[in-house]
C-alpha cells in the first residue's frame, strides 16, 4: 500500500476484495501489532472484476482512522497521461523472500503502457506473491523526487509485472476523499449540536 495523504492509502483491489476490516503497517518487516493504524473505510474500484482480469482496475482506496506518523511522507502522484518510453522505475514490494515478508526495492525495466493507458507493464525478475499493492515509482532526474506511477497488481508471465496506472484513477480517488471529508465534518457538526 502507498500513502498519498496522511490518512489516505491506495493498494490493489484484490488485496481488499474479501476483507471486512484492515490495518495499515509501516514498518520494515511484517509484524501486524507493531506500528499499524486501522482502516475505517475502503473502496474497491467499481470496474474491478477479478473474473475477467487479474489486473484491470485492480485498485482500492483506504481511509485510515488516524494520520500516519509525521515522518512518513505521502507519495506525490505522477501527473502526466503517458510514461516516457525510456524511464527509470523503482518498485516497492512487501512479499515473502527467504521465508520473511519484508520491505523490498527493485528497479524494473519499463516495457510499455497499455493502449487504454490504465496499465504499466514492466519486467522484474524479483517480483513475488505478496508484492501486490506496493508502489511503482517514476524516477525522474536527480533533482526530482520520485512520483507514484502505479500500484503493483500481478505478474502474469515470467518476469512480467502488471501495475495499475494511478493517474487514471485520481478523479475516482478524489470523489472518495471528498465523501470521507464530508462525513467527518457532518459527524463533528452533529456532535457539536448535541453538546
Amino acid at each position: 500500500a502507498v500513502a498519498i495523504e496522511q490518512n489516505i492509502v491506495v493498494t490493489s483491489a484484490h488485496c481488499m476484495n474479501q476483507a471486512d476490516s484492515a490495518r495499515v503497517l509501516w514498518n520494515e518487516t511484517y509484524h501486524p501489532k507493531d506500528q499499524s493504524i486501522d482502516v475505517i473505510d475502503f473502496k474497491i474500484h467499481p470496474a474491478y472484476d477479478r473474473e475477467s482480469s487479474n489486473y484491470q482496475h485492480d485498485i482500492a482506496i483506504l481511509h485510515l482512522a488516524d494520520a500516519l506518523p509525521s515522518h512518513i511522507v505521502p507519495a506525490k502522484v505522477y501527473s502526466k497521461a503517458r510514461v516516457p518510453a525510456k524511464c527509470e522505475l523503482v518498485r516497492v514490494g512487501y512479499g515473502g523472500r527467504n521465508g520473511v515478508n519484508r520491505l523490498f526495492y527493485s528497479s524494473p525495466l519499463f516495457l510499455q503502457q497499455s493502449d487504454d493507458i490504465r496499465t504499466i507493464i514492466s519486467q522484474d525478475s524479483t517480483a513475488v506473491l505478496g508484492d501486490s499493492g506496493g508502489g511503482l515509482f517514476f524516477k525522474g532526474s536527480l533533482d526530482e523526487e520520485m512520483q507514484l506511477l502505479a500500484i503493483h497488481s500481478t505478474f502474469e508471465a515470467p518476469n512480467v509485472v502488471f501495475s495499475v496506472f494511478v493517474p487514471q484513477y485520481m478523479e475516482w480517488i478524489s470523489v472518495w476523499k471528498q465523501v470521507w471529508k464530508y462525513q467527518k465534518e457532518s459527524l463533528h457538526t452533529a456532535v457539536d449540536e448535541t453538546l
